[in-house]
């Protein structure tokens, strides 16, 4: 009899405080992995077999205060109760479960009172990704010619910085955009926040991942948004499947 084939995961990440912001407001999980430093990064390795993945990415919404709390509260949150998630209603679950926390845990004192994050991120596991997202951190899928963006923007179509939905603040529901995908053998996933979709095109972002390998393309990406004048935070983690 043939042996189920493992599922190999490779997550290159990285996060950047950018030119102009004091702290860091994304934060990142890659695997087992969390990123919020001023400049981090990993590169990872995973076997996919009887157990789950999670990679994800917050961003502290801007104009809130304690947005990096926020974001890191998001993703340790999201890093103890992803087992939790068997398809998108139980996610739906989970991240309703984690807003209200967000909420609750920043309202106790006044310097983060009312902070939110957005979050979008890939729950794996042997048989299927759960993909999700809230606010306007993106999920694109990177084939041999393009990126096709697979999460929603939640943000008004004229204020782009006017955001519909977020983690903490003042939602009482997460609402996340959300799927199940059962075929992803050799799928390659780009999660940003919106230091980089902000300030580069997606085909730009694309001629980068073409011609770039590893994590050199993540640092690539990351200095071409701060060439082009990003004043966010920057992070980016790429998903290859194989």
């Amino acid at each position: 009899m043939t042996s189920p084939q493992i599922l190999q995961l490779h997550i290159w990440a990285a996060t950047d405080i950018g030119s102009t912001r004091k702290s860091n407001e994304d934060c990142i999980m890659a695997g087992d992995v969390i990123l919020q430093d001023t400049k981090e990064d990993a590169d990872i390795d995973l076997r996919i077999k009887d157990l789950k993945a999670c990679v994800a990415i917050a961003d502290g919404v801007g104009g809130n205060r304690g947005g990096d709390v926020a974001s890191k509260l998001a993703i340790q949150l999201l890093s103890s109760r992803y087992d939790e998630v068997a398809d998108c209603e139980t996610l739906c679950t989970m991240l309703d479960g984690i807003s209200e926390s967000i909420r609750l845990s920043c309202s106790v004192v006044s310097s983060t009172r009312g902070a939110a994050t957005t979050i979008a991120g890939l729950v794996i596991s042997e048989k299927k990704i759960v993909v999700f997202n809230v606010g306007d951190t993106r999920i694109y899928s990177i084939s041999s010619d393009r990126l096709a963006l697979l999460s929603e923007d939640h943000a008004d179509p004229v204020d782009r910085r006017m955001l519909s939905r977020y983690l903490g603040g003042a939602q009482v529901r997460a609402r996340p955009a959300c799927f199940e995908l059962n075929h992803f053998e050799q799928a390659r996933f780009l999660i940003c926040s919106d230091g980089l979709h902000g300030y580069l095109s997606d085909e730009e972002i694309y001629v980068i991942i073409k011609k770039s390998a590893g994590l050199g393309t993540v640092h690539t990406l990351i200095n071409e948004a701060l060439r082009r004048g990003s004043d966010d935070n920057i992070s980016i983690a790429i998903c290859d499947f194989r």
